[in-house]
């Protein structure tokens, strides 16, 4: 899938002061994540049932956004990874629950 485009970031849902927005519609039948980072570069990481395991945005992104798609119920999670001058580190986690 193609990153977010302007519009769709706005509904991602982003908590004040999160560098990450989460934002899961639909449920087990089939669902879409939509997530965007703000004020740094690196990536999102997805995890969640019918999500393939690895999947992620462009690794040096700035701002990244991505939006994926899964099927079943659980708990779906995007990490957000932050590049610094040591490779990249987890700067935070947001997940919601899938019925």
């Amino acid at each position: 899938m193609a990153p977010m485009t302007t519009a769709q970031a706005g509904v991602a849902g982003q908590q004040a002061g999160s560098p990450v927005g989460l934002c899961v519609v639909g449920g087990a039948d089939g669902y879409q994540v939509s997530a965007i980072g703000q004020g740094f570069v690196g990536f999102l990481s997805f995890a969640g049932p019918g999500i393939d395991r690895d999947l992620a945005s462009s690794p040096t992104e700035a701002d990244p956004s991505w939006i994926v798609n899964g099927i079943g119920r659980g708990r779906v999670c995007v990490v957000a990874y932050q590049k610094d001058g040591c490779g990249f580190h987890q700067i935070a986690v947001e997940c919601q629950n899938v019925d």
